[in-house]
């Protein structure tokens, strides 16, 4: 069994806590498409659907820029 390796360094807490900045913001657009995608399900049935439908196609590739 290989053991644990050792840091040779300090530990940089800005990696850390950029690292945990990214992962807050990415769980964010991912919990916005998916509300964005259940209203759009929610709404698929009825009349007048909203213009948000137009706007977002989830089969489409997204980006994002940060």
């Amino acid at each position: 069994n290989a053991l644990w390796p050792t840091p040779e360094k300090p530990v940089d807490a800005t990696i850390l806590e950029a690292a945990s900045y990214m992962r807050g913001t990415v769980k964010t657009i991912r919990d916005a498409e998916t509300a964005l995608l259940k209203m759009l399900q929610k709404a698929k049935g009825k009349k007048g659907q909203n213009a948000a439908e137009g706007a977002f196609d989830p089969k489409k590739p997204k980006a994002v820029r940060i």
